[in-house]
């Protein structure tokens, strides 16, 4: 009995991160296109074409990753700080695979050795597994969305 409570805290655990982390990245999909449609609304008026999409893009991914590393410092629950670890990676990865879509092996390498990078700090820092989790459904997301069709 003991054995099956215990796995479904970790299905349940594993489920929570994976749900949350999905609302993030949408979330901060919703941002991004926010901000696409009050520059293009404002600044390029006449002529939206110009907006570099990639820049705001890059720009955007970059702010979150920041934010990631900031509350991955604060003290909150280990199972929000996994989803916040799982959003914010998955939106790096995907601004690094459509940055780099032209060279696809270039971004899988650096998809690598960026997650390869976590995962040692992760050791170091003798974390749970559901840190691991994190960062490989963030690895698997960003590669759903951005992987070249």
């Amino acid at each position: 009995m003991k054995v099956v409570k215990r796995t479904l805290k970790i299905l349940f655990q594993a489920a929570i991160i994976l749900a949350a982390g999905l609302f993030l990245v949408a979330l901060y999909w919703l941002a991004y296109l926010g901000i696409t449609v009050l520059l293009e609304t404002t600044i390029f008026l006449n002529n939206p074409q110009e907006l570099r999409q990639d820049a705001v893009r890059n720009i955007s991914a970059l702010l979150v990753s920041v934010m990631t590393l900031i509350f991955m410092r604060l003290k909150l629950h280990e199972t929000v700080k996994a989803t916040l670890l799982l959003a914010g990676l998955a939106v790096f990865f995907i601004a690094l695979i459509l940055h780099l879509y032209m060279v696809i092996w270039l971004g899988l390498i650096l998809v690598a050795l960026v997650s390869g990078v976590v995962i040692w700090i992760i050791i170091k820092m003798r974390k749970s597994w559901i840190y691991y989790y994190a960062v490989g459904t963030g690895v698997l997301i960003a590669l759903l969305y951005a992987w070249p069709r």
